[in-house]
């Protein structure tokens, strides 16, 4: 007795330590988008791209600003020149340093860099429409997914039922054969119908396997998260709103083509391409700029005074043959310093600086026509993307429509070959139906019923898409 009780309590702390972990790795649609979104490798390649056309923002505003450079050279000159500096000639080997700084401000180019901006904004914006439409679609297809795993899920119950009841029939049936009420061949139809009951449930096992690794490639997740994967049910929803009478297809698409990233980003582009032709234009401006330098240099022949010394040097001869001398002060001299050679040295030159464009070869107007064209091209891309749009709605409106009728016209085949199968399940066991017809009547419940799940999940998928035209979420 002691046994018996120590065994159930650790049979109930198994069953309670398990729980956690199976309710954490039940799935529902709106988890499933999540996950798939945030692991998705093109989504985090796309919100690169994102950064690269914020950068562009950064850099264009930065041409805005002046443009400050730095420069330092040290050189040997052997031989012969005439010194920068000093301005003689110099045999010997002279080491010179030359030091500068330069500033260029851009004052007009044709409004070119404020046009750029604008532009990169407008990308800016197109990158991120751009991602929120890979998050649609991806969103569409993993719901897809989903509802095609728990379709296949309720189809396995389905089967599963089916065989257990054939089961049922089987084993009753081989009483009443063992009894020699019945006929072998009873017993023979029930035991065919039974290994063809089978047959489904390994095939209804196999379409739910590869349901979960669709699902499970679409989320990309990791090999030890996906085992035993298990999906919630979605609620059947009633008749969604845009199945309703008074709603169009064409109201949902002028509803959808003032939110869907896909009109939105097209209709960014437009806009860059029209701006590209204005920073075309620019160039057949003239262009206006200020510039500045500050430079300062040092020599080795440089040389300051630092005193006299007086000489006693000849300047001539007197008749009777003298030499007449005279006193005179030589200069004595250094190698001026660095830091007062640098001080010394200080050039400064400023200006404005005017480019007019006269002939470049037709550099600018074929830029300009280019322009032009990818301004049409983008155009026709937005009426290209409207065009799609609007098939798509008028696609999932009318498939929604249909999946609806399907699934209230399935419903009422599943209803009556219900009804069908419970007569014939009694006429059966009261021996007054054959089991050929029994089991046709069976396999005609087993058929309405997986008409009813397909046409259930597949309104629900249709019906949900419709709306997420409408901008509302999938799940």
């Amino acid at each position: 007795m002691a046994k018996s009780k120590s065994v159930i309590l650790i049979l109930f702390a198994t069953l309670f330590l398990n729980l956690p972990g199976k309710a954490q790795n039940v799935w529902d649609l709106k988890r499933c988008i999540e996950y798939a979104i945030s692991k998705n490798i093109t989504i985090q390649q796309n919100n690169l791209q994102v950064d690269v056309a914020q950068t562009n923002i950064n850099q264009s505003f930065a041409t805005l600003a002046p443009t400050i450079n730095g420069a330092a050279n040290q050189a040997w000159n052997i031989g012969r020149r005439i010194d920068p500096f000093t301005n003689t000639f110099a045999n010997s080997s002279v080491r010179s340093n030359n030091f500068n700084v330069s500033a260029n401000l851009n004052l007009f180019s044709g409004l070119t860099s404020i046009n750029t901006i604008k532009q990169n904004q407008v990308l800016l914006s197109a990158a991120k429409f751009d991602n929120e439409k890979l998050r649609n679609d991806i969103s569409v297809n993993v719901a897809l997914a989903f509802l095609q795993v728990v379709f296949a899920e309720e189809q396995l119950k389905n089967f599963q039922n089916t065989l257990d009841l054939t089961t049922q029939q089987v084993n009753r049936n081989q009483i009443l054969f063992d009894a020699g009420t019945i006929a072998q061949g009873v017993l023979l139809d029930l035991q065919a119908q039974q290994a063809n009951d089978e047959v489904n449930l390994i095939s209804a096992q196999n379409s739910l396997d590869i349901a979960k690794l669709n699902l499970v490639q679409l989320l990309n997740l990791p090999e030890d998260e996906s085992r035993d994967l298990k999906v919630s049910v979605p609620a059947m929803d009633t008749i969604p709103a845009g199945l309703s009478s008074d709603i169009a297809p064409a109201s949902i698409f002028t509803e959808a083509s003032k939110f869907r990233p896909e009109m939105l980003a097209s209709e960014t582009r437009v806009k860059s391409n029209l701006l590209g032709v204005s920073i075309a234009r620019g160039n057949y401006y003239p262009s206006l700029s200020a510039f500045g330098a500050y430079g300062t240099g040092y020599s080795q022949l440089q040389q300051t005074v630092t005193g006299t010394t007086t000489q006693i040097i000849p300047i001539g001869v007197t008749q009777g043959g003298e030499i007449v001398y005279t006193q005179q002060d030589i200069p004595t001299t250094a190698l001026t310093p660095f830091g007062t050679q640098l001080s010394n040295n200080v050039n400064k030159t400023f200006g404005f600086s005017l480019n007019v464009p006269i002939f470049n070869g037709l550099q600018v107007r074929t830029a300009v026509a280019k322009a032009k064209i990818n301004y049409e091209i983008s155009k026709l891309s937005y009426d290209q993307t409207a065009l799609n749009l609007r098939k798509d709605i008028e696609q999932a409106f009318y498939d929604a429509r249909a999946a609806y009728k399907k699934y209230v016209a399935s419903k009422k085949s599943e209803e009556a070959a219900s009804l069908a199968f419970k007569f014939s399940t009694d006429r059966f066991n009261a021996g007054m139906l054959n089991a050929v017809d029994f089991a046709a009547t069976k396999n005609t419940m087993t058929l309405a019923q997986s008409n009813l799940l397909q046409a259930k999940y597949d309104f629900i998928f249709k019906s949900k898409l419709l709306d997420f035209y409408r901008g509302k979420p999938l799940y």
